[in-house]
């Protein structure tokens, strides 16, 4: 997290922290190397964490965490949560052509939040190291900002 601060989101209620997100800029050899399932988080090395050029064609970017307090769960929250941390990711990515996002789920309910973010899967977790399975979705940013649209209350 110290390498891009800004991609820690965080929610609370009643100042106390609920749910937090977290998602990092990665080069594109770090970010294939995650989605193979060959590295866990964990082996993430200082230098795979990218710096950002809003000029650049394509980005890649690992997200990391989506975390809400048990008793949170199930009310749309963690939705909301999602959609308001994508929309502020967004001014990161600036006018990148097209935005690659790999990420892990080691939880049914990490599942869920992938799946309705548009993310697929593309290696199981039996074929991983960290035995979680990894998922990825290519889109434009006009595509990925559909998505950031907070649900209804």
């Amino acid at each position: 997290w110290t390498a891009y601060r800004d991609g820690v989101f965080t929610l609370r209620a009643d100042g106390v922290l609920i749910g937090y997100f977290s998602i990092w800029p990665v080069t594109r050899a770090a970010y294939e190397t995650l989605l193979s399932g060959q590295w866990h988080e964990a082996d993430l090395p200082a230098g795979a964490i990218a710096s950002l050029g809003h000029a650049l064609p394509e980005t890649w970017w690992h997200w990391s965490t989506v975390a809400l307090r048990p008793e949170w769960r199930g009310r749309g929250v963690g939705r909301q949560l999602t959609a308001l941390a994508l929309q502020r990711w967004l001014l990161d990515v600036g006018d990148a052509h097209l935005v690659r996002v790999e990420s892990m789920a080691w939880s049914p309910e990490g599942v869920t939040v992938l799946l309705r973010s548009g993310l697929r899967c593309r290696v199981i977790a039996r074929e991983t190291v960290s035995h979680m399975a990894t998922y990825d979705r290519t889109a434009t940013v006009a595509a990925w900002r559909a998505i950031a649209t907070p649900p209804a209350p």
